[in-house]
C-alpha cells in the first residue's frame, strides 16, 4: 500500500521568498525541498505544506507533505533531508501515513500557533537580530495586554486581513492569544487558533504596537469586528519577528 510521509521542518526565512512556489523565483522554501527530495529519488517530487508563511517568516514546525515514491524506512527521511538541504533547513521528524487514510496536512490541522518576537530594548540584541522586530519606542504593556485580550474566541476577522485576500470566510476561532514582557526587553506574543488569514498576526500585531504607543484605545479590535474594514487596524507588522511555532493534528494522524 502507498503511503505519503509527513516531515516536521524548520527555517530560518530571512533569505526566502516565502514557503510557496512562485512562479517568477526558486528561492521558496517549498521548492528548496522539492529540488533536494528529487535529486535524492532521481523524480519530480512535489511537496505541500501545512502552512503559506510569507517572505521572511520563520518557523520552528512547519508540516510538510508528499508521496512516498521508494520504500524507506520513515525515520530515515529526516537523514535523508537534512543531507540534502541547506543549513537553514532543517528536518525534525518524519511520519507514515497510508494514501486510504483522510488525512491532508492543511485541512486536517486542529490548530496553529504563530509566536511574533519584538526586540523593545534602545539597542537590538545582537542574537535576536535576525528573529526579533526591533522597535526601540516607549510602549505601554498593559493596554497592549488589554487589547489581545479582544481577539480570543471566534469572531469575523474580515478587518485583519492583507487586502488582496479573496477568502469568502473570514471566521476563525482563537484559542489563545498572549503578551509577556520578557526581562530581557523582548516582548513575546503567542497566538493560536483553528486557522489564520494572511497577514492576519502581522495586522494584531502591528495595531497592538500602535495602542502601546496610545495612537489606538484597545478597543478598536471590537470596533474592527463590527466594521469589518482594513482600514479601522493598524499597521502591518514586519515579517521578521513571525515564527510558525507549531501545528497541531489528532493524535491519531500524527502521534509524537
Amino acid at each position: 500500500m502507498s503511503r505519503h510521509i509527513i516531515v516536521k521542518i524548520g527555517y530560518i526565512g530571512t533569505a526566502y521568498e516565502g514557503f510557496q512556489k512562485q512562479k517568477h523565483t526558486k528561492n521558496t522554501i517549498q521548492s528548496v525541498v522539492e529540488e533536494a527530495l528529487s535529486g535524492v529519488f532521481q523524480e519530480n517530487v512535489k511537496v505541500i505544506g501545512a502552512s503559506r508563511t510569507d517572505r521572511g517568516v520563520h518557523a520552528l514546525a512547519q508540516m510538510i507533505q508528499f508521496k512516498e515514491l521508494k520504500p524507506i524506512e520513515q525515520d530515515k527521511y529526516v537523514y535523508i533531508l537534512n543531507n540534502a538541504l541547506p543549513k537553514d533547513i532543517r528536518a525534525y521528524k518524519s511520519y507514515a501515513i497510508n494514501e486510504n487514510e483522510d488525512f491532508h496536512i492543511q485541512y486536517s490541522s486542529v490548530k496553529k500557533r504563530y509566536k511574533y518576537l519584538i526586540d523593545n530594548n534602545r539597542v537590538p540584541i545582537l542574537t535576536q537580530i535576525p528573529f526579533a522586530l526591533h522597535y526601540p519606542y516607549k510602549l505601554n504593556i498593559d493596554r497592549m495586554k488589554a487589547g489581545i485580550k479582544l481577539i480570543r474566541g471566534k469572531h469575523d476577522f474580515s478587518a485583519y486581513a492583507s487586502r488582496y485576500s479573496a477568502v469568502e470566510n473570514c471566521i476563525r476561532n482563537i484559542f489563545l492569544a498572549e503578551l509577556e514582557e520578557k526581562t530581557n526587553g523582548i516582548i513575546e506574543i503567542c497566538i493560536e487558533g483553528d486557522g489564520f488569514l494572511h497577514n492576519m498576526v502581522r495586522i494584531i500585531v502591528g495595531t497592538l504596537l500602535d495602542i502601546g504607543r496610545n495612537t489606538y484605545e484597545p478597543e478598536i479590535f471590537n470596533k474592527a469586528f463590527l466594521s469589518k474594514d482594513r482600514k479601522d487596524l493598524g499597521k502591518t507588522a514586519k515579517a521578521k519577528g513571525l515564527i510558525l511555532e507549531n501545528v497541531y493534528y489528532r493524535e491519531e494522524f500524527l502521534n509524537d
